[in-house]
Parts: C-alpha cells; sequence; structure tokens
C-alpha cells in the first residue's frame, strides 16, 4: 500500500480534489499515513491510470515517474517528511 498520499496536499486548491480534502489540506481518507480506500480510490489518485489518461502522449511514463517522484521530494522540503 502506498503511504505517500499526504502529497497531494499541494492541489488542494484545485477544484479537482475539493472532494477529498478534509477541511485542513489534508485528504480526508488518509488514516496514519495510509490510504484508506487504496483498492477503490478515485482516478486522480491512481499514478498508472492517470498516466494512461491524459500524459502518455506527452511523455514517457519513467519521465512522468520522476516528476511525480521530485514533486513528492518537494512537498516533503515545504510541509516536512510525515514519515519521521
Amino acid at each position: 500500500m502506498i503511504n505517500a498520499v499526504y502529497v497531494v496536499h499541494i492541489y488542494w486548491g484545485s477544484e479537482l480534489y475539493k472532494e477529498l480534502d478534509r477541511g485542513d489540506g489534508v485528504c480526508k481518507y488518509l488514516e496514519g499515513n495510509l490510504c484508506s480506500i487504496y483498492d477503490r480510490r478515485p482516478l486522480l489518485c491512481r499514478v498508472d491510470e492517470w498516466y494512461k489518461r491524459f500524459f502518455s502522449s506527452e511523455m514517457t511514463r519513467e519521465e512522468y515517474y520522476k516528476k511525480n517522484y521530485e514533486g513528492c521530494l518537494k512537498l516533503k522540503q515545504l510541509y516536512g517528511n510525515k514519515e519521521d
């Protein structure tokens, strides 16, 4: 199970994430550091499916993963590493 769900925090200003926000910029389905609805999470939380539908014509899968990873690192710098 992926435990980096909190990294979407930076996108809460987006309407895409509004319904997931518990009111403080953290996903309402985050329990501890795990997604409580992982098996039935929305499309925007499914990295591979999101890539196939929206980014596969723009970049390789490796580039997409790298950009996601870099984004996670930046968020950890901004908000602290919640795994510590």
